[in-house]
């Protein structure tokens, strides 16, 4: 894995390389804005898998085949999770996933884009269908590394690709900054109620998780 190619992550990346190097975590967190314990335990631990990916550096044909999948096949949005943490505390999270009956496209987005199946005979019960499989990815890190390459080329999805990215940056700043990455608080949940307002309008995503 690699740390997610982010402004704000290869910033942090060189200030550690400085701390180690000998200058102070108070004078670098005071220049640079970073929360002191957040370059201390990075540098001590690394950066968090939190922020690695395993997305590969994609080309100019593989971002815009990508593209057109999730415009036409795919769903980008940001979901609650319903089964973690408590009532009060529920996980918020972004996913990018793709349903299809070609099992060659479904391999495919598996073994290159690093997607992961969730749901296998979606049409289970339906004998004159096809079998259909949902496969997906909700890791912060892998969801921002495919769509920072492939945002420019979206034209359906790109409004819920740019709220995404944002709520992405969001997380990502409360990291820098020591926010617990199991807080989750009121600029989280204007997110949640963005990408519903957006697909209320006509893009059909699935209700709950």
């Amino acid at each position: 894995m690699r740390p997610i190619n982010h402004p704000q992550i290869n910033l942090i990346v060189e200030v550690i390389h400085r701390f180690k190097s000998g200058e102070s975590a108070y004078s670098l967190a005071k220049k640079y804005g970073f929360h002191r314990s957040v370059i201390l335990r990075w540098a001590k631990r690394g950066i968090p898998k939190l922020l690695q990916t395993r997305v590969p550096l994609l080309t100019k044909v593989e971002r815009a085949y990508l593209a057109g999948i999730l415009d036409g096949e795919g769903t980008i949005s940001i979901y609650r999770d319903t089964k973690t943490w408590g009532k009060r505390n529920r996980r918020i999270f972004p996913e990018i996933s793709v349903a299809s009956t070609n099992r060659d496209l479904i391999k495919l987005l598996i073994e290159k884009y690093r997607f992961k199946p969730r749901q296998k005979d979606v049409n289970k019960g339906k004998p004159n269908r096809r079998q259909l499989i949902r496969v997906s990815m909700r890791k912060l890190a892998d969801v921002y590394e495919i769509l920072v390459q492939i945002e420019p080329l979206l034209i359906i999805k790109k409004k819920h690709a740019k709220i995404v990215l944002e709520y992405i940056n969001t997380r990502i700043n409360k990291l820098l900054h020591g926010v617990k990455t199991k807080s989750y608080g009121q600029e989280e949940e204007e997110f949640l109620k963005k990408i519903r307002v957006l697909n209320i309008r006509g893009t059909n995503q699935p209700k709950t998780r």
